[in-house]
């Protein structure tokens, strides 16, 4: 598998697969060398390198190092994967859902492999701290904007208000008003978004302090 040189924005670049690699793989199946070959077929498959059929050779690699038993190579993939928007979802979700955080959250914030209902799935049952991911992503859609302050995670909520990408319908507004329309952590990020509804602007106000106002 040889790389055209190009670069995925915010991922390092791994050196290509060769077949000593492969070999090495087979006579040191290691955490270390799974890891590192991870990241090699990752980077090939993030640069556009690999022809159609390696491309479904690459994805049925990720589908069992996602399951590995080793913490190091799974974190090492996700990492790897984490910009790569046409892995498939399946392998995204495999990670997204990993029991450590140091897989699940990199996928969580930052993979466009996840869909719509990916999200809203994992939000309905997944750690508080995970929400706050999902809440940095760009583009939060309204759907899971609403799921996130559904489950009503303070953290999660702020960074969603100050996530200037994320859509929230005025509904959702209404429930953060609700909830926590008195916490000045929701406030202030609240009081500096680009675009408000006026209703949900004037029941902001009769909250807000002076500085605030």
């Amino acid at each position: 598998m040889a790389s055209n040189g190009s670069k995925q924005s915010g991922t390092p670049k791994a050196a290509s697969l060769s077949a000593q690699d492969v070999g090495r793989l087979l006579t040191d199946p290691s955490a270390a060398v799974r890891a590192e070959t991870a990241a090699k077929v990752a980077g090939e498959f993030s640069d556009g390198a690999l022809s159609a059929n390696e491309r479904e050779i690459a994805q049925e690699i990720f589908r069992v190092m996602a399951k590995d038993i080793e913490v190091l190579v799974r974190e090492t993939l996700s990492q790897s994967l984490k910009e790569a928007p046409d892995v498939s979802g399946d392998v995204a979700r495999i990670l997204a859902e990993d029991e450590n955080d140091s897989v699940a959250l990199p996928i969580l914030e930052f993979s466009k492999a996840l869909s719509e209902e990916d999200l809203v799935e994992i939000i309905g049952s997944c750690k508080p701290n995970r929400h706050v991911a999902v809440a940095r992503r760009e583009d939060v859609t309204e759907k899971v904007s609403e799921a996130i302050v559904e489950k009503g995670n303070e953290d999660a909520v702020v960074g969603l208000v100050s996530n200037q990408t994320a859509q929230i319908g005025e509904q959702t507004y209404d429930k953060v008003i609700d909830k926590f329309g008195d916490n000045e952590r929701v406030q202030e990020p609240m009081v500096k978004r680009d675009k408000l509804p006026l209703t949900i602007a004037e029941r902001l106000v009769a909250k807000v302090s002076d500085s605030l106002k």
